[in-house]
């Protein structure tokens, strides 16, 4: 029982520790910086973005797709965050006002 509580204390219980450096690398690259009790949550996201592109990747190589992958600045983000943040609805204001009827 005391070992699995160490591991529960562990900072990185359930992520890949020989991603470490890798990680690091993404934060200094991107210029990211986190608060201690979001960290972990990000970096989980991140790996598993990882995962996804190694694995598109590798179907790449055979054949599967016709595109490569890669980590970029997103990385850290969801797919729903991502979508939320940069491909919501733009409205040109200056189209709003124009006469016409209001559908409500």
């Amino acid at each position: 029982a005391a070992f699995i509580g160490s591991l529960s204390a562990s900072p990185y219980h359930g992520l890949d520790e020989s991603l470490n450096g890798h990680w690091d690398s993404f934060k200094s690259a991107h210029n990211k910086i986190y608060d201690s009790q979001f960290e972990y949550v990000r970096r989980m996201i991140w790996e598993t973005n990882l995962k996804y592109i190694q694995k598109h990747n590798i179907e790449y190589d055979q054949g599967m797709h016709s595109y490569s992958l890669g980590m970029n600045q997103f990385g850290d983000l969801t797919h729903d965050e991502f979508k939320n943040a940069y491909l919501g609805v733009k409205i040109d204001a200056a189209k709003m006002n124009r006469s016409g009827s209001t559908f409500l």
